[in-house]
């Protein structure tokens, strides 16, 4: 009859909401992904031929991994990461540890703590030129502190006296957008009063 076959006709209109969206894959997603792809697996050869990371040398590999570290510190505290559970297995399935360990560090492992540390904050440093463009509207906080410590380094570096900052370093600052040098040109009210407070800072 034709109220059993009008029941039986499907509810398009209820169909589309109930059917979950497949989320849209940017160029941009999949290029990240097939980057940490092609890394994971030079990771994994390297395992394979030395078996160790601490023999990985300086470098893009090495660059790479550090970042993940990174990644994985901003997970666990609840911030905005690429990193995943999954991929957490997947390092520890090839054997290199991407958590932070509490043994006490050798000389050279905490020479690498300390550059990995300097590796994530550039890293964020980065994510913020990207998202905001401009380092004067950097927030108070962890990082706007680490940017003044940069600054006080490179100063000292400049000066001849005891400092971690180098060449290589202020170049990648350079190639983000981030100027650690002093200038000479007219400040502004607002950038007087950063660099007032920065000076404090360095004392």
């Amino acid at each position: 009859d034709e109220n059993s076959a009008s029941d039986e006709k499907p509810n398009k209109k209820t169909d589309s909401v109930n059917t979950p969206k497949k989320k849209k894959v940017t160029k941009r997603e999949e290029q990240l992904k097939q980057n940490w792809e092609r890394r994971y697996t030079e990771l994994k050869q390297f395992k394979e031929e030395h078996g160790n990371q601490a023999m990985l040398p300086d470098g893009a590999l090495r660059n790479w991994l550090n970042h993940q570290k990174c990644d994985y510190q901003r997970m666990i505290a609840g911030e905005t990461s690429r990193m995943t559970p999954l991929k957490v297995r997947r390092f520890t399935a090839v054997g290199f540890q991407i958590e932070k360990t509490k043994k006490r560090l050798t000389v050279e492992e905490r020479k690498e703590q300390i550059k990995q540390n300097w590796e994530c904050k550039y890293d964020e440093l980065k994510q913020f030129k990207e998202k905001h463009g401009n380092q004067t509207m950097l927030p108070e906080g962890a990082l706007r502190n680490w940017l003044n410590r940069q600054k006080t380094d490179y100063r000292n570096m400049i000066a001849g006296e005891t400092s971690r900052m180098t060449p290589l370093k202020v170049r990648r600052f350079t190639a983000v957008g981030f100027q650690i040098e002093k200038t000479k040109k007219r400040l502004t009210v607002e950038e007087r009063k950063e660099q007032i407070k920065q000076n404090w800072e360095c004392k």
